[in-house]
């Protein structure tokens, strides 16, 4: 799938907040045959009524003035979906955006066949996924993570995350 295809499968699931059901079952079971690649590198967890994405952001430039590849994952985006996955600042490019998440939608589609999957994931199930994705493969030394709205059972919360 390339980018626009991404998109579009993407903007296809709805709004952000439709179909979310907050537990961490959908993204366990997705994550697991990926490799479990949100357990390859240390998390810290940003969570909270108001600052989260403030809080995220100068975390990530803490550690990377102190040499981490750091990856950082926020919600939501003002423009474009790949604002929200960053490795030292940068976003995530289109063609690397597209195969991380040709590589969820994949797993989801084989899942569902299975029956291992009820239903298909939320949005921001679907790019957590992909951003925990794509810091394993970059190896990042340390990822920042901001919530999103479902609080200890938000997607994020997969992690076993060294601070929060």
């Amino acid at each position: 799938m390339n980018y626009q295809a991404s998109l579009a499968a993407l903007s296809g699931l709805g709004q952000e907040l439709h179909g979310v059901k907050f537990d961490l079952a959908a993204i366990q079971a997705i994550l697991a045959p990926l490799g479990n690649p949100h357990l390859r590198y240390p998390t810290a967890i940003v969570a909270g009524t108001n600052g989260k994405g403030s809080t995220s952001a100068f975390l990530a430039t803490i550690l990377e003035a102190a040499g981490c590849r750091t990856g950082l994952y926020t919600s939501p985006h003002l423009v474009r979906p790949n604002e929200r996955i960053r490795i030292n600042g940068r976003a995530i490019s289109d063609s690397d955006f597209a195969a991380a998440f040709s590589r969820v939608w994949e797993c989801v589609e084989r899942l569902q066949a299975e029956g291992a999957l009820a239903q298909r994931p939320s949005f921001f199930e679907f790019l957590t996924a992909a951003g925990f994705l794509y810091f394993a493969s970059h190896e990042v030394d340390f990822a920042v993570l901001e919530v999103g709205m479902g609080g200890r059972l938000d997607a994020t919360n997969v992690t076993m995350p060294r601070v929060a």
